[in-house]
């Protein structure tokens, strides 16, 4: 409580309540086939530590996958203090999360199906003497979505907003009024499979043409005439980063197979795009992850492909941006996203008596 705020007229002084949210915190993780990472933070908003842990999950069964995230969990909670209480843990998985937020519907590094991921994470900190925590698992992508939406680009409330972005591969989502809409089943905003082409490559969905298919690293690297198809897999998967580097040179130094290669690709991104705009109606489109580091070689394709579109007065205002690449909007949105969760469900701010 702060001090009391006399105001002109009749009636008792106003005294204002500032949430200081020091006692409690709530913790952050991201789950990637190199390891972990983890932001615990307060509730009112300071953070506690980062950390990241290199761990290798390519393949890992259902239970060897938990086994990793459990013993890591359990180490990064040694780092609480007596004086906290953890009351929140918000965890980023790719793939599909069923709409209980409780549940991973399918992922394939670790090997999820159906999975249970939020009641075995609880029965691990009830274990550790922390009972009433909540437990929540969110897609990579939305979750990225959530913090560039709401931190780095500081849209208003009611923005509605598509991303699309991703490491290895076209990660998407979905954010209307400044939450993730995860849709009837938990995976709306899945535009990195709108099937923009049915002629074209290979998607691993099965399918043939989707986005992914034709603006993902690995075709970019392999079509553009870098690399064969096996070493640019094992280049996207093992160093991503790396990846990208070789095909921004490439354009920068006008290799032609590269950019007719690259032309076809922002085309094709650009097509999805505007099919987005005409389904979703977004106020914004984020370009984050590898795409954002692309971006200023699409961004013409994109407003080539959009350009009928945005004639229109009901899409007319819509606008394209990209953030920055190495920003760890996972972990960062998972903090927001956990610390979300005590604002809807306060009871979990309270101790019975």
């Amino acid at each position: 409580e702060l001090e009391p705020i006399r105001r002109p007229g009749a009636g008792r002084p106003t005294r204002p309540i500032d949430f200081d949210g020091e006692p409690w915190c709530i913790l952050g993780v991201r789950l990637d086939l190199d390891g972990f990472e983890f932001a615990a933070a307060t509730l009112g908003g300071r953070e506690l530590w980062r950390d990241s842990v290199p761990a290798n999950l390519r393949g890992a069964t259902a239970d060897a996958g938990f086994a990793a995230l459990d013993g890591q969990l359990r180490a990064q909670l040694t780092r609480l203090s007596a004086d906290k209480r953890l009351i929140a843990v918000e965890i980023g998985v790719s793939g599909y999360i069923a709409s209980d937020r409780a549940t991973v519907g399918q992922s394939e590094s670790p090997e999820w199906q159906n999975f249970p991921l939020s009641a075995k994470v609880t029965a691990t900190l009830e274990a550790l003497g922390m009972s009433g925590v909540h437990v929540g698992i969110t897609n990579v992508s939305q979750l990225a979505a959530l913090h560039a939406v709401r931190r780095e680009l500081q849209l208003e409330p009611d923005t509605i907003a598509a991303y699309l972005g991703g490491r290895r591969s076209i990660g998407s989502a979905l954010i209307v009024g400044g939450e993730i809409f995860r849709g009837a089943g938990g995976g709306a905003g899945d535009f990195g499979h709108l099937n923009v082409d049915p002629s074209g490559p290979s998607c691993p969905c099965g399918r043939n043409g989707c986005l992914q298919s034709l603006i993902g690293p690995q075709n970019l690297l392999t079509v553009g005439d870098l690399m064969p198809a096996d070493a640019a897999a094992r280049l996207v998967d093992e160093r991503p980063d790396e990846a990208i580097r070789l095909i921004v040179a490439a354009i920068d130094e006008g290799q032609s197979a590269m950019l007719q290669v690259f032309k076809r690709a922002g085309a094709a991104l650009g097509d999805a795009i505007d099919d987005v705009i005409a389904i979703v109606n977004p106020h914004t489109v984020i370009l984050g992850g590898y795409l954002g580091a692309l971006s200023p070689h699409l961004m013409d394709s994109i407003k080539e492909r959009i350009s009928h579109r945005v004639t229109i007065p009901a899409f007319a205002d819509t606008k394209i941006v990209a953030v920055e690449q190495n920003v760890p909007r996972v972990v960062f949105g998972a903090v927001l996203a956990a610390r979300d969760a005590c604002f809807y469900d306060p009871l979990h701010l309270t101790r019975p008596i």
